[in-house]
């Protein structure tokens, strides 16, 4: 290579090693924020079903006591319907 053929090679290098850099960086900071995302989203999604496990187990344990469905709609916030899906479902 002639001294200018080496610095224009040298500077594609350097421009090519940036941009590399750059995309590296932005993909690595996009895998970060869906893995962030998609951690949440599952949080939810659990705490959601352990909510729904919990009131599942207040309604059973308070029809074993005989409450009336009244006291367990005001008790859970759930409706007579899904007080009747929850027993049937679990064969009650």
């Amino acid at each position: 290579f002639t001294p200018d053929e080496q610095m224009a090679y040298d500077h594609s290098i350097k421009v090519y090693r940036d941009l590399k850099s750059v995309i590296d960086t932005a993909v690595q900071e996009a895998q970060i924020k869906a893995e962030e995302k998609g951690m949440a989203k599952g949080m939810a999604k659990g705490m959601a079903k352990g909510k729904a496990e919990g009131k599942i187990e207040v309604v059973l344990n308070a029809l074993k006591i005989n409450l009336p469905i009244e006291q367990i709609q005001t008790l859970t916030g759930l409706t007579q319907d899904e007080i009747t899906k929850i027993l049937l479902e679990n064969k009650l």
